[in-house]
């Protein structure tokens, strides 16, 4: 029975609080928010009363359960129509009107011409010519050889990477590609195998000649040598009874990959060393 007078509670609630809203407004505008709160707490004060007067002790009938349900949503309807009230908003008063102060336009430097005297010892920057060449580069020996001397009778690993100097609107860009093979073989001392070591890389060269300056009067490039590919290795001459881990048949591969910096001065024979040695060709 409780849960039903509940149920009927909220629907009457929800259900009339539109109407509450509709009669609630006019009746807030033409006599004022307090007149509904005066009402509804007279109201409620009646039906408490009036609800709880049981002069024969007996037990609430279904009758005045209903009357009550009906008084608190006229008390909620009451209260809706006040939230519903409309209160006209106060207008501030405007501000006098002033007239702006039009500000000083603001003063213009004037650049003041400087003369420049040209020393007869100074050079103006100019941009060099463009061409191409190329990039020779030496790989030594002891690099791969646990810093043992390189035998006599092998020489460097050699390699060459052209490259053309293009126009790209003012810039002077440096572009070429190349391949890098070497294969080194050492046999250790005191050891009785042979170890080799085999260079697989493909090289790109990107970078930007830049102009002339004092101090570098043939100009300078800002180059980059991109490296890729495989290091492989393999042993030889090893002993039947050891395992070999990379032999011959099935070497070991190790992928490789490097951005080298060389900033060479754009002149003939310009070198950088890495460990590896890169010498600049002018053609």
């Amino acid at each position: 029975m409780q849960g039903r007078v509940f149920t009927l509670i909220m629907s009457l609630s929800n259900g009339l609080t539109p109407l509450g809203l509709a009669i609630g407004g006019p009746v807030s505008d033409a006599l004022g928010v307090r007149f509904w709160f005066g009402l509804a707490g007279a109201v409620s004060v009646a039906l408490s009363r009036l609800i709880s007067s049981d002069e024969r002790g007996k037990v609430i009938s279904n009758g005045r359960i209903l009357l009550q349900t009906f008084g608190f949503t006229l008390v909620l309807l009451l209260l809706s129509g006040c939230g519903g009230a409309h209160v006209e908003p106060t207008t501030p008063p405007e501000p006098p009107a002033t007239t702006p102060t039009p500000l000083p336009p603001l003063a213009t430097a004037t650049p003041t011409p400087t003369a420049m005297a040209l020393h007869s010892d100074e050079q103006t920057p100019t941009p060099p010519e463009p061409g191409g060449g190329e990039v020779e580069i030496r790989i030594p020996f002891d690099i791969f050889s646990e810093g043992e001397a390189p035998p006599a009778d092998v020489p460097e690993c050699v390699n060459t990477i052209p490259f053309r100097i293009t126009m790209d609107g003012a810039r002077s860009m440096m572009e070429g590609e190349g391949r890098i093979d070497c294969q080194f073989v050492d046999t250790p001392q005191g050891v009785p195998i042979t170890y080799n070591v085999i260079l697989e890389f493909d090289g790109v060269l990107n970078g930007e000649l830049l102009p002339a300056t004092p101090d570098k009067p043939s100009g300078w490039v800002d180059a980059y040598l991109t490296v890729d590919g495989t290091i492989v290795q393999y042993y030889t001459d090893y002993p039947p009874e050891a395992t070999n881990p990379c032999p011959e048949s099935n070497p070991c591969r190790t992928p490789t990959s490097d951005v080298i910096p060389l900033p060479f001065d754009y002149q003939e024979g310009s070198r950088v060393t890495t460990p590896w040695v890169f010498i600049l060709h002018l053609r």
